[in-house]
């Protein structure tokens, strides 16, 4: 696999976002993080890509660069084809945010419908979703599953 020449590639995923959401994602950028996490610029714009002005708007930039967070670490280490979920409910001194809601944060290869298919499951069961963040990333690990590189969906 071609090694992107940023964590996440060249910016070219960044050219179709509408400049409005690009200036909502820019103040998550700007937030400030633990010293510790160790999370790009690159990665939180390509993070919040495909998610509108208005559910990134509702939240503090704060909270969304910490969300990302939560779920980059959740990523750090997998095997391939395995699945990873996280369901927790934020708490300001653990994850660094908090939320009225309930979080759930999944890696896992790339699967058709998975959205859909979660989504029509809390429906089922009575559960409202409020907002979805649905990053695809093309990654590297190294033979123990850490992670080792992050590409933007197609920057390979």
């Amino acid at each position: 696999m071609h090694a992107p020449s940023s964590p996440v590639g060249d910016g070219r995923h960044l050219r179709s976002i509408p400049p409005a959401r690009l200036a909502l994602i820019d103040r998550i950028v700007r937030a400030r993080l633990p010293r510790h996490a160790r999370v790009s610029q690159e990665f939180l714009r390509a993070y919040y890509r495909g998610v509108g002005e208005e559910d990134l708007a509702a939240r503090t930039p704060a909270s969304l660069a910490h969300a990302a967070r939560c779920h980059l670490e959740l990523g750090r280490r997998r095997a391939p084809g395995q699945s990873l979920v996280q369901i927790f409910n934020p708490d300001l001194r653990k994850d660094g945010f908090e939320s009225a809601h309930t979080v759930v944060q999944i890696v896992t290869d790339d699967r058709p419908f998975l959205i859909d298919s979660i989504s029509l499951a809390f429906a089922r069961a009575g559960l409202a979703v409020h907002v979805i963040v649905h990053p695809v990333f093309d990654v590297r690990r190294d033979s123990r599953g850490t992670l080792s590189g992050i590409g933007a969906q197609g920057t390979r």
